[in-house]
């Protein structure tokens, strides 16, 4: 039952690990807008600050609504 127990917790770990898009860039975050429906993972801090210069000043692009 051990066994069993242990084979279906890496399964789920490893399904959470391969599922999960890594952001580590303003733009990776930006494109998550293409796929709301996905999960991502953050792996780092993020300065995003010169976004203001995308888009010809108009920066970044609100990801869904609310």
């Amino acid at each position: 039952m051990k066994k069993i127990f242990l084979l279906l917790v890496v399964s789920l770990m490893l399904v959470g690990v391969v599922s999960a898009t890594d952001i580590s860039t303003c733009e990776e975050l930006q494109n998550m807008t293409y796929d709301l429906t996905a999960d991502y993972y953050l792996t780092s801090d993020i300065d995003c600050s010169d976004t203001v210069n995308w888009s010809s000043g108009a920066g970044f692009a609100p990801i869904g609504t609310f």
